[in-house]
């Protein structure tokens, strides 16, 4: 309804949004993200409430291949690191232990 009132063709801030708004921040993040893709480990993205951060993430992981990347999103952040491990566990693949120890 209110793409209609306003003219729109699609929602500006939706899920399928194909161009993001960029001050400059997102060609840093994109070559941080190359350097990471190049390099072994994990990464981790941070930051304040609205940014972009999921947007972004969405937009640079569309065009890799699943089956050389895995992709484990976490977007609650009100558990401990027991939990933090638990679910990367089942993420994984992996029966959680309940042991931190042999959690990690």
């Amino acid at each position: 309804m209110y793409r209609q009132h306003f003219g729109l063709t699609h929602c500006p801030l939706g899920k399928q949004t194909k161009k993001l708004w960029d001050d400059g921040t997102l060609a840093r993040l994109s070559q941080r993200f190359e350097w990471l893709l190049q390099s072994p480990g994990i990464g981790l993205l941070t930051g304040e409430p609205g940014v972009g951060k999921t947007a972004w993430i969405r937009q640079l992981t569309q065009s890799l291949n699943p089956h050389h990347y895995q992709l484990i999103y976490q977007a609650e952040t009100d558990f401990g690191r027991l939990e933090i491990y638990r679910q990367l566990a089942i993420e994984l693949g992996l029966e959680p232990a309940f042991r931190r120890a042999q959690l990690w």
